[in-house]
């Protein structure tokens, strides 16, 4: 304060107000004001006059700014006083007020609201996706439930209507021309046989065997055709019986094989009464057992576990063998016993 009161020492206080626009992206306007206020014994001297009031000096400018750089590489920002922190906030708010309201409505009740529901008129019992559109599961442009095929072929024309596939008609014999060709033949053969031949001239007639599984004696499904052939055979000679001998590989013992080529005589005899109509008194039951294989062989023999036909020459037939052999393998040499 002494300080103040020495010749040629003054003080000043300022004080000063602005305000600032952003007129644009790299420019702003901005107005201030400023306000110098002496202190001391010398706070009239500033202006050179003398006079009773302070002289207390003032200032207004506007000012015009521009913000130099960014280009077109974008890679500098504009000064930060500018950002406004609540800006986020407030995007993200008025995103949420745009939001629809839930609405669980579901005009056509195929499970997908209306509001993401592309197909809003699917009829009833319609299949659809998660995004309500009618199901087209081979993607022929014909949806699953006016589609007559909904699995159609791939690779041939659709009638878009129906949804059906023009496929031409292949150029192979199907099963159906098959089954006719056989019927055909069999109608043939049958037309040009006597319907009663001299046994002595169909002894050297060929008639089909038929083969099992290992130690088995169920008829398979796959030699039902065979089994038809010599059914069609008895049918168109009523006079001539039929010999039906089973047989096995060489595997377990002889007395159990004895007793499994009986069964298996004794169940392709069944199939042909029950499923082809054969008269029981027609068949001769036979078997062989080991000892009239095929083909040579030590052990198991698809082609040994068969059951074989012929035209009866006279053989009578063959009683059961004796019952409960228990089947017994080998590893080695059967003919040695281990």
């Amino acid at each position: 304060a002494k300080a103040f009161n020495r010749d040629g020492i003054w003080g000043q206080g300022q004080a000063g107000l602005g305000l600032g626009f952003r007129i644009g992206e790299n420019a702003t306007l901005g107005i201030e004001g400023k306000v110098i206020i002496p202190v001391g014994s010398y706070d009239d001297y500033l202006d050179g006059v003398i006079s009773e009031q302070k002289d207390i000096p003032a200032f207004l400018g506007v000012r015009l700014g521009f913000n130099i750089g960014g280009g077109k590489d974008k890679k500098k920002s504009a000064p930060l006083w500018w950002a406004n922190p609540a800006e986020g906030l407030n995007a993200n708010i008025a995103d949420l007020q745009k939001r629809p309201v839930y609405d669980p409505t579901d005009t056509d009740a195929d499970g997908v609201i209306d509001a993401v529901d592309q197909e809003k008129d699917t009829p009833a019992g319609a299949r659809v996706d998660t995004r309500g559109a009618a199901l087209d599961s081979d993607g022929d442009g014909v949806s699953d439930y006016k589609d007559k095929e909904p699995f159609s072929p791939t690779g041939f024309p659709v009638d878009k209507t129906t949804g059906v596939a023009n496929v031409p008609k292949p150029n192979y014999a199907t099963e159906a021309d098959v089954d006719r060709i056989v019927t055909e033949r069999l109608a043939k053969f049958a037309a040009t046989q006597p319907t009663t031949v001299a046994k002595g001239g169909m002894a050297d007639w060929f008639l089909p065997m038929i083969h099992f599984d290992l130690d088995r004696d169920a008829v398979r499904q796959s030699e039902y055709g065979n089994l038809a052939a010599v059914a069609q055979v008895l049918k168109n000679n009523p006079s001539v019986s039929v010999v039906v001998t089973g047989h096995t590989d060489r595997l377990s013992s002889d007395g159990y094989n004895q007793g499994l080529s009986y069964r298996r005589a004794k169940r392709t005899i069944e199939t042909l009464v029950s499923r082809f109509g054969v008269d029981r008194g027609r068949l001769i039951l036979n078997y062989g057992g080991e000892n009239t294989a095929l083909v040579p062989s030590s052990g198991n023999s698809y082609m040994n576990r068969r059951v074989e036909f012929k035209v009866a020459q006279g053989e009578a037939e063959q009683a059961a063998p004796a019952t409960n052999v228990k089947r017994k393998s080998y590893r080695g040499n059967k003919n040695a016993g281990y």
